[in-house]
């Protein structure tokens, strides 16, 4: 019988082979720096698609909750009228359908809500300018700002006085007080009202950047780049009635007794055409042009002017049109 050994004793002696290696813990598997990269990119790419997720939806969100409540103001708003200056409100004749509108009904749509606000907040302007310049000669017209192609900056944002003369607001503040800095107004021989046919309406500011102020020295960026001309389309001024606004067309370096600050064109049919050729003349010789502006004697102009750092003579004249108005009273 071959001599074998019993299980017992073979376990021992097995235990008496093992060295100090086989002791040690066993090590792990260390994972390669590309495994890593993989880990750590389909993380990245699954927090950027929960982000983008939870964005969108609150985006989505917002943007009915603002449709309702904005349309739900305005109608407030027209229900119960705008202040008026002397007292009392200033009513709608009849409330739109806002119910419609939401369901994308064919209904006209009353002014935006934004533009609803900032008439109003400029409106309280305008009253603080007139109470500022109780003791000067001039008349509060309204305020003057240019803004950019999304309405979100202001190149120029001031109130404009009438005076008596085209001198007086050259050298004084609002208030009556005398400084270099002015005031920006409009042509004494213009028309308060925007809408008078045949009008240049010429509004006049220094450029200038002293005491705070720049006037009208910004409008220098509307001259001197294209860019600057197309980020800067529109001028609106608005009134204690309304809202007027205008599309930049023209921006040229004119001499002082040019034809830019002819104001009056006597209401005749030679005038009109000499009118349009005054208008046509302005968009030919600007150094930027902008298309689908249409000129013709229905056409109401703004003009813009203000001093350059040239010749004495050299004036910068800012042309514009108006492309709407809105009256609120």
């Amino acid at each position: 019988m071959p001599n074998t050994k019993p299980p017992s004793q073979g376990f021992l002696d097995s235990l008496n082979n093992i060295e100090c290696d086989d002791l040690a813990p066993v090590s792990k598997r260390k994972s390669s720096s590309n495994e890593k990269l993989m880990f750590f990119g389909r993380l990245l790419i699954v927090l950027i698609l929960a982000v983008a997720f939870v964005a969108s939806g609150i985006h989505v969100t917002s943007s009915f909750i603002d449709l309702t409540f904005n349309y739900q103001d305005w109608e407030d708003l027209l229900r119960s009228g705008i202040p008026s200056l002397g007292g009392g409100l200033i009513q709608a004749p009849s409330i739109p359908n806002f119910d419609g509108m939401l369901l994308g009904e064919d209904i006209p749509e009353p002014p935006p809500q934004e533009e609803a606000d900032r008439f109003l907040l400029n409106r309280q302007r305008i009253q603080s300018a007139t109470h500022q310049n109780r003791n000067t000669p001039g008349t509060i017209i309204g305020i003057i700002a240019i803004y950019s192609r999304c309405r979100t900056r202001t190149l120029v944002n001031y109130p404009v006085v009438q005076g008596s003369d085209n001198v007086y607001y050259l050298n004084h503040l609002l208030d009556g007080t005398r400084s270099a800095v002015g005031a920006i107004f409009l042509d004494y021989r213009a028309t308060q009202d925007p809408r008078t046919p045949l009008q240049n309406f010429v509004i006049y500011g220094h450029n200038i950047g002293i005491q705070g102020a720049r006037k009208f020295a910004h409008l220098h960026r509307i001259y001197n780049t294209q860019r600057g001309f197309s980020d800067y389309p529109y001028v609106v001024i608005y009134t204690m009635t309304g809202i007027y606004e205008y599309t930049i067309f023209g921006a040229a370096r004119v001499h002082e007794s040019g034809g830019h600050n002819h104001v009056c064109f006597n209401n005749n049919r030679h005038n009109a055409l000499h009118y349009v050729e005054g208008l046509r003349y302005i968009q030919d010789n600007s150094r930027w042009r902008r298309s689908g502006i249409t000129l013709n004697e229905n056409s109401r102009l703004l003009s813009l002017s203000t001093c350059t750092n040239g010749p004495s003579h050299e004036r910068l004249h800012i042309a514009a049109v108006m492309t709407n108005w809105t009256h609120f009273g």
